[in-house]
C-alpha cells in the first residue's frame, strides 16, 4: 500500500489507520495525512469498539471530505458503508481472500455505493462472479505489488547438497494452508528412502501444536524444523532450493515471489486458485494435480532433481512474469486509474 500511495500523483490522500502503528511513521515520511481513528483487527472487537470505529470514520470523512473511500481490506465494508451513505461517497474495496467475496455478497452492496472491487487475482475475480448479489459491480483484477527487497539474490550458483535436500514451506499454520498434506508427503518420501529436510515457517495456535504432534507420530522430528513466525523469511528461503505451497486454496501466494527472488523453485497444488494461476501463467514453477501425499511427493522430487539450467529457467520465467504484473509502479498506475474513474463518476 505504501508503494501505491507514494505514486498517486495529483491526488490528495488521507489514510485512516490505528494509532501508534509502524505505518504512521512511514506515512509521515511520505507527507500523507494520517487520521488515527481506525482500530486494528476490527473484526475481532466488540460491538461497542466497532461503533467507536464508525464514529472515528465519520469524523475523518467530515474533516477530509473525500471524493472516494478506498478500503484496503474488505472486512470493514459494513462500517464504511454507513459513513459513505451519510456523506454520499462512493466506495472501492479490495478483496484479498476468498472469504471476503462471500462476506460482501451477504451484504448485497448497491451499485450506487460500491463503485468498484479490486481482485488480487483472476481466481478471486472468479469467486466474486459466483455470487449473484455482486454481479453487475465493476471488478478489476490487479495483482498485488511486489518490490524485490534490497540484496535479493539472483539464482544461487549451486543447490543445497543432494545428500540432504532442504525445502521450505512459508505461511500461517492453519488447515487451509495444507501443511498436513506436506507432512504426509514427507513421510511418503521417507518411506521411499528419500530423506528431505523441511523448514516450516509460520505461526499458529492449536493447529500448530497439532501438526507438531503429528510430526513426531510420523517419525519426522529430525526432518521438520518448526521455525515459527519470521518477519523476513528470505534468509530461510536462501538455504533451500524448493518452496512448497501446499494450500488447498490460495488467493495469490506472495511467498512465490519471494521464492523467485531467492532462487527457490515453487511447487503448488493445481487446484489452489491464485498460486496455481501464477505458476501456470508464468511457467515459473511445478504444479501437482491432486492434493495427495504421493502427488506432492513426486512434485518435490522433480523440483529437487532439476538440473542447474532448468532450475534457472523456472526462476527466470517467474521473475519475468512478476516484473510484468507486480511492479509497484504499474500497480499504482492501475489503482490510480480506478480511483480517478470512480471519483469522476465514470
Amino acid at each position: 500500500m505504501l508503494d501505491m500511495l507514494a505514486s498517486l500523483d495529483g491526488m490528495d490522500v488521507a489514510v485512516c489507520c490505528p494509532p501508534a502503528t509502524p505505518i504512521v511513521a512511514e506515512l509521515a515520511r511520505l507527507r500523507i495525512r494520517v487520521l488515527e481513528t481506525f482500530i486494528e483487527r476490527l473484526h475481532e472487537k466488540s460491538r461497542f469498539t466497532r461503533l467507536a470505529a464508525l464514529l472515528g470514520l465519520i469524523r475523518a470523512c467530515a474533516a477530509h471530505r473525500p471524493d472516494l473511500l478506498y478500503l484496503n481490506q474488505a472486512g470493514c465494508y459494513r462500517i464504511a458503508r454507513v459513513a459513505a451513505r451519510l456523506f454520499r461517497i462512493p466506495i472501492v474495496v479490495h478483496v484479498r481472500i476468498f472469504e471476503d467475496a462471500e462476506y460482501l455478497a451477504r451484504l448485497a452492496p448497491a451499485s450506487h455505493e460500491l463503485h468498484g472491487i479490486i481482485a488480487i487475482s483472476q481466481s478471486i475475480a472468479e469467486e466474486i462472479a459466483k455470487h449473484p448479489s455482486l454481479r453487475g459491480l465493476p471488478v478489476h483484477t490487479i495483482y498485488d505489488a511486489y518490490a524485490s527487497p534490497p540484496g535479493a539474490d539472483a539464482v544461487p550458483a549451486t543447490s543445497p547438497p543432494a545428500s540432504s535436500p532442504q525445502i521450505a514451506c512459508v505461511g500461517r499454520i492453519v488447515p487451509i494452508k495444507g501443511q498436513d498434506v506436506l507432512l504426509e508427503a514427507l513421510a511418503w518420501r521417507q518411506a521411499q528412502g528419500l530423506a528431505t529436510r523441511c523448514a516450516m515457517v509460520g505461526s499458529g495456535e492449536e493447529y500448530w501444536a497439532e501438526l507438531q504432534r503429528k510430526t513426531a507420530a510420523m517419525g519426522l522430528t529430525d526432518s521438520v524444523a518448526w521455525l515459527g513466525f519470521q518477519r523476513e523469511p528470505l534468509a530461510t528461503l536462501r538455504q533451500c532450493s524448493v518452496l512448497v505451497v501446499p494450500s488447498h486454496r490460495e488467493p495469490l501466494g506472495r511467498v512465490i515471489f519471494e521464492a523467485w527472488d531467492t532462487g527457490c523453485v515453487p511447487v503448488a497444488f493445481a487446484g489452489s486458485g491464485g498460486a496455481a494461476e501464477v505458476l501456470a501463467a508464468s511457467q515459473g514453477g511445478i504444479l501437482y494435480p491432486r492434493q495427495t501425499a504421493e502427488d506432492l511427493g513426486h512434485a518435490i522430487e522433480r523440483a529437487l532433481t532439476l538440473g542447474t539450467e532448468e532450475r534457472a529457467e523456472f526462476i527466470r520465467r517467474g521473475k519475468l512474469w512478476m516484473n510484468e504484473h507486480c511492479a509497484p509502479a504499474s500497480h499504482a498506475t492501475a489503482m490510480r486509474e480506478v480511483f480517478l474513474a470512480v471519483a469522476r463518476g465514470g
